[in-house]
């Protein structure tokens, strides 16, 4: 889950629920625009980045730059994702 003030500001919170355990919480710079899921890792897109979380202490992972028409990211493992772009859809290895 993304938070933040308003529908277009800037920095974000985000929350990993998992099971009945209190949110674990990652401060991000940036509007998040897109957020995936795979096994320990989260990731997300901020503006033309894509950047992996640790699920379990919120800690930052990598990042990488996602291109400038990325709109979207679905995670293929915990260190790659497939990028949506405005005219095609890539694959990301992160580390």
């Amino acid at each position: 889950l993304s938070l933040s003030a308003y529908e277009h500001a800037g920095a974000c919170t985000l929350l990993v629920f998992r099971g009945l355990e209190e949110p674990v919480q990652a401060q991000a710079e940036e509007r998040i625009v897109s957020l995936s899921v795979s096994g320990g890792t989260v990731g997300a897109l901020l503006d033309q980045q894509l950047v992996l979380f640790d699920a379990a202490t919120g800690q930052e992972l990598a990042r990488a730059e996602a291109g400038s028409d990325a709109k979207s990211i679905a995670l293929s493992s915990e260190s790659a994702a497939y990028v949506l772009g405005v005219s095609e859809i890539r694959r990301l290895q992160v580390r």
